[in-house]
């Protein structure tokens, strides 16, 4: 007999303050307290024989398309060869999926994937937040609306976010689930080195976004480049190439605009207001087709 019963999952974000999480004793940075481009942001490179992750048995190992795997009975752990990233999933029939989660409090569950990738080495004044996705699962019949009774927790994601002298580091992951037994079910790491001289950049372009007629004129710049952005407001980070980056990573400083709503994308401008490019962007415009 067929079932006309549908599962499903759903993940919810939630934001959670570092004060809820992070160690009593932990660093306290104040951002610009120190000075432009005397900071550089460390790289970390996640390795299977620090990570809580379980593989199983039978474990082997295999090189290719761009990545090193290590494969065993219940999961994958593989790595970007060109730029160390890191990404560990389960095997569907995976033991660990069986075992429930860490905790249904996300404060919990961030403030043990905080002590865990800190104590691994990610440099902890480099996070600077962190926020929660909710794997929820639920079921109903075909064509119906799943209602709200009808699903349960299953688990959280924490993710932490990155974060240098002030400014933000976008691009920067790591995130891990864990589960009662404080396994690790699936997690993933890109952390790239930020040279000091991408830090100071970013620093001196959020300095002239304070400043009302640096700001104002970095603006003017922008329209004079074709793109008028009205009222939507502006920001100085950094950022680099994603981890699906098959070459080396690329850092550089950017004026960020993101327009709202559907159908809402991101802009980046230099210093002088022109459209700024990370390496892929060129790469997915020569791969994509253009459709008129």
């Amino acid at each position: 007999m067929t079932s006309n019963k549908l599962k499903v999952s759903v993940l919810v974000a939630i934001t959670v303050p570092m004060s809820a999480c992070a160690p009593s004793d932990g660093p306290n940075v104040t951002a610009g307290a120190l000075s432009i481009g005397a900071l550089s942001g460390k790289e970390f490179r996640h390795r299977m024989d620090g990570s809580r992750f379980v593989l199983g048995t039978n474990l082997t190992s295999l090189t290719e398309g761009g990545f090193d795997r290590i494969i065993g009975s219940d999961g994958v752990f593989a790595t970007w060869t060109a730029n160390g990233a890191t990404l560990a999933v389960p095997n569907a029939n995976a033991a660990a999926l069986s075992i429930p989660a860490l905790s249904t409090d996300e404060n919990v569950h961030s403030a043990r994937v905080l002590a865990y990738f800190t104590g691994l080495g990610i440099p902890a004044d480099e996070v600077v937040g962190m926020h929660v996705t909710t794997k929820m699962a639920g079921q109903g019949r075909r064509g119906e609306r799943i209602l709200p009774t009808n699903t349960r927790f299953v688990s959280y994601a924490t993710h932490l976010e990155r974060g240098i002298g002030g400014i933000p580091v976008v691009g920067s992951q790591a995130w891990a689930t864990f589960n009662a037994k404080d396994q690790v079910v699936s997690e993933g790491v890109f952390w790239p080195e930020i040279p000091p001289s991408v830090v100071g950049e970013a620093q001196f372009l959020a300095a002239a976004v304070k400043d009302p007629v640096k700001h104002a004129k970095l603006r003017d710049d922008i329209r004079a480049s074709g793109r008028d952005f009205g009222n939507i407001p502006g920001r100085a980070i950094i950022t680099h190439t994603a981890d699906s980056y098959k070459e080396r990573v690329s850092v550089v400083a950017a004026y960020e605009i993101i327009t709202p709503g559907l159908g809402g994308h991101i802009e980046h401008f230099d210093l002088g207001g022109k459209p700024l490019r990370l390496p892929e962007d060129a790469v997915s415009d020569a791969d994509s087709p253009k459709v008129k």
